[in-house]
């Protein structure tokens, strides 16, 4: 198995604070598709549902005239996130350009919403290139030992998931990081500019965040832009790890 056809999916990035007043009305909207257009982002606007504690609430989304590029602001957190229009043929672009994205839109936002997080979080999806019979099973066997009743069997779809904690610093102070990899083995279809296309491929999902578990809103945009390049840096650790184990 080479690297040949490795494509990313989907980045995501999220700000996890409280975004409550900051609603759907239409002059919040204004504000917000004004403040895109002067820093040279079309950004449509639109809603989206979402559930609470006292039912649905309508909150605010915008979209790239392409589609590709998404922002939701939900009560309690802001996600900006960016997918492949292109699949099969292509990828997207590379993570680093994606966050340069990511925290020039939170920076939009908090300029014209000041605000502080308490969490932040950058997730990432990657397919491997297409495989045979023979390169699943040997990506099945480096990551599982498998039970005797599924020993000598294809197994069509698996799941493998991984979570550490480490601690790093975002602006000279430390934090608890939490690392996820979750490998799997999908098959299904993917929307494209030429319909619905069948994959069967294995999926790498790397997840780098901020504890829960402190709930203090301390980070301001520049707090972000500091998350960033040690989030990239554990992402591509955790990703290699793993491809270098299916790889073998």
């Amino acid at each position: 198995m080479n690297s040949s056809g490795d494509l990313s999916m989907r980045y995501q990035a999220t700000l996890f604070l409280d975004a409550s007043n900051i609603s759907a009305e239409g002059a919040n909207v204004v504000k917000l598709m004004n403040a895109f257009m002067h820093s040279n982002l079309i950004m449509l606007p639109g809603t989206v549902n979402e559930l609470t504690p006292i039912g649905v609430v309508q909150r605010m989304r915008f979209a790239s005239p392409e589609g590709n590029l998404e922002i939701n602001i939900a009560t309690n957190r802001i996600d900006v996130y960016t997918n492949n229009m292109k699949f099969p043929e292509d990828g997207i672009e590379s993570l680093e350009e994606f966050c340069a994205t990511a925290i020039k839109c939170f920076a939009i936002i908090a300029s014209e919403f000041p605000r502080k997080a308490n969490r932040l979080a950058l997730v990432e999806q990657t397919f491997l290139g297409e495989m045979n019979e023979d390169n699943f099973a040997q990506a099945y066997a480096a990551l599982f030992k498998a039970p005797d009743f599924y020993k000598n069997k294809e197994a069509f779809e698996w799941v493998n998931r991984v979570a550490i904690k480490e601690t790093h610093k975002i602006e000279e102070a430390p934090e608890l990081f939490h690392i996820i990899s979750t490998t799997s083995r999908l098959r299904g279809e993917v929307k494209s500019p030429n319909g619905f296309v069948k994959f069967e491929r294995i999926m790498i999902e790397t997840d780098v965040n901020t504890s829960p578990d402190n709930t203090d809103t301390r980070f301001n945009p520049d707090s972000w832009d500091d998350f960033a390049k040690k989030a990239i840096e554990l992402n591509m650790k955790s990703k290699q790890s793993v491809v270098e184990a299916i790889r073998k």
